[in-house]
């Protein structure tokens, strides 16, 4: 006979729900600024605090960006009292002195064609017509949305507080980049001697050196050509006599 006596002494329990306390993990989430955690020999740490630009709330205070300095918001660009321009070879930068409560909620950009428009709480801060064309269709940045307040560090006082925004220039040709020398139609043209258009490839550097040389070679022949004169046979037909 089976002595089923051993089985009293184990008490009643769901499979189903022990199988489902096991299969529960433990989990917990580390915020920016947590202390390391130790897990089995590894240190995980908490991830930096995110970088703030504009949202559609506006809630959010921009970020402070001590390594940029008033000579860098016009880089190979010109300054003005109400706003900076820099450029690459590819890309523009305008940025626009906004008040320094402003807020995400109270800056509208707009983009219409050729004329960009900034407003702060309904006021136009900045209103003119691009001097050159930019890139709408497939840019890889969209003005209307890419902007962001920015507060420009400027030392012991108290930050300077911009609207940043991203223009992209339009390609005139591959391989050829044109260097604005203003932002706007209204601007006075900058000496372009100024730009720097950083380091020139070695291959284009040799072909400037050849065709220098070949030119100057060129009018030195031409300088030794003695004029020969050509005497033109009239037509069967012709006279000889020039027309009166």
């Amino acid at each position: 006979m089976v002595d089923y006596s051993k089985w009293d002494h184990f008490a009643d329990s769901d499979s189903d729900g022990a199988e489902e306390r096991r299969s529960t993990p433990s989990v917990r989430r580390i915020e920016p600024g947590d202390s390391p955690l130790q897990v089995g020999g590894v240190t995980i740490t908490s991830p930096p605090t995110p970088q703030t630009s504009h949202d559609a709330t506006g809630g959010s205070a921009p970020q402070t960006c001590a390594d940029l300095s008033l000579a860098s918001l016009s880089t190979n660009g010109a300054s003005h009292d109400a706003y900076f321009w820099s450029q690459t070879r590819d890309n523009v930068r305008v940025n626009v002195v906004v008040p320094p409560a402003s807020r995400a909620k109270d800056v509208e950009v707009k983009l219409d064609k050729d004329v960009l428009v900034v407003r702060v709480g309904g006021s136009v801060l900045l209103e003119g017509t691009l001097a050159f064309p930019i890139n709408f269709f497939d840019a890889a940045v969209d003005p209307d949305e890419d902007w962001e307040l920015l507060n420009v560090s400027l030392g012991g006082e108290a930050p300077l507080r911009i609207c940043q925004i991203p223009l992209e220039k339009k390609k005139i040709m591959a391989g050829v980049s044109l260097w604005w020398n203003r932002l706007f139609v209204t601007e006075e043209k900058m000496d372009m001697a100024h730009v720097d258009r950083g380091p020139t490839s070695e291959g284009t550097s040799k072909f400037q050196e050849n065709y220098r040389l070949a030119h100057q070679q060129f009018l030195k022949n031409i300088q030794n050509i003695e004029p020969v004169e050509i005497v033109v046979p009239p037509d069967s037909g012709d006279s000889g006599e020039l027309p009166q």
